[in-house]
């Protein structure tokens, strides 16, 4: 018999749910912490792993409770709209491109496209970002995964993004794209 396919992850990148959670996350931050810590550590926590966490460990000792009525009211405000964000991959995307691909000027034709990504900084398909509610490029992510389930001869996934070697003229460049 077959099994069910597992439901989405919670942060794939056609997830509402991840989408509402990162810009909630955003501004439980930005209104919980402005009097508490100055502008450049809260921008040092926005990029930090650890901070979802933190979050969890205030909102369950209600330290955010009068700030999250607010917090709500922005992420309503950010996901209304023809152009407002619908799912996580919206603002979370991944640029593939080689080193020179940073150059200014000359830096274009290295670019080979930018993808809605899954995954987040605290996730098994890590994908690193600075906690924003506002489009993002991921700056570090996994790039070879298997998760094998013993129990199901098809429940292999695997993830292996290639163009990390630099070789421009590989046939095999981006084919794992």
């Amino acid at each position: 018999t077959r099994r069910t396919p597992a439901p989405p992850s919670p942060t794939a990148a056609d997830s509402r749910g991840a989408l509402v959670l990162q810009i909630l996350a955003f501004h439980l931050t930005a209104e919980g912490y402005k009097n508490r810590y100055s502008p450049k550590v809260i921008a040092a926590m926005r990029g930090s792993s650890a901070l979802m966490s933190l979050l969890d460990e205030d909102a369950r000792a209600g330290n955010l409770d009068r700030v999250i009525p607010a917090a709500l009211d922005a992420v309503e405000r950010r996901t209304q709209g023809d152009d407002a964000p619908k799912v996580w991959g919206d603002l979370h995307t991944l640029r593939l491109s080689h080193w020179i691909g940073l150059a200014p000027l000359i830096g274009g034709p290295y670019r080979f496209g930018e993808f809605p990504v899954a995954g987040s900084s605290t996730t098994v398909l890590k994908s690193a970002h600075t906690l924003t509610d506002e489009p993002h490029q991921t700056f570090y992510g996994a790039n070879a995964r298997h998760i094998m389930d013993l129990a199901d001869p098809d429940g292999n996934y695997v993830v292996i993004l290639a163009g990390q070697d630099g070789w421009l003229g590989s046939e095999n460049f981006l084919d794992q794209t």
